[in-house]
């Protein structure tokens, strides 16, 4: 029988070979108590179905190639997310106290960034940037991913930066 290698494909064999995807990913050391574990498995799937449509194995020799594939990759974003976690830089990003106590500063500047975010940004600006929330803890209050509060951070140091750097 001959299987196309296609995304498509590619996502109804990883549908099929769960066991494969689970297993590599606690072969790499994430287990259900990590935060990162959905994201991480929803990678493995997507891993599953892009390394089948660029190979041309068939399936009973793609099994051994895939696992490790995705023990490699899962172990490459574990280590990128240590990597971030070490070297964030939000001290750049911090209100200093002569700009927190002048009102003339929230009034007009501020205001103006505040009324462009979003709820969500408005949320991690105030929870996170400024009381110190941690992101975990807020991603869960929400019901996000820590992942996507990261990227919505970004995205507020983004429009915060020209204000805070005058």
């Amino acid at each position: 029988m001959v299987v196309q290698h296609d995304l498509a494909t590619g996502f109804q064999l990883a549908i099929t070979n769960v066991a494969v995807i689970y297993g590599a990913v606690k072969r790499a050391g994430v287990y259900r108590s990590n935060n990162l574990y959905a994201d991480l498995i929803q990678e493995a799937y997507l891993t599953y179905a892009q390394v089948w449509s660029h190979s041309c194995l068939a399936v009973a020799e793609f099994q051994p190639y895939i696992f490790q594939r995705i023990v490699w990759r899962t172990q490459d974003l574990l280590r990128r997310e240590r990597y971030r976690q070490n070297h964030v830089d939000v001290t750049d990003l911090v209100l200093t106290a002569p700009q927190i106590a002048e009102p003339l500063f929230w009034q007009t500047e501020v205001q103006q960034v505040v009324g462009q975010l979003t709820v969500l940004e408005q949320q991690v600006l105030w929870q996170h940037l400024i009381e110190g929330q941690n992101l975990k803890t807020l991603a869960a209050a929400l019901h996000v991913s820590p992942r996507y509060l990261r990227k919505i951070r970004a995205q507020v140091r983004q429009k915060l930066r020209p204000l805070l750097q005058k």
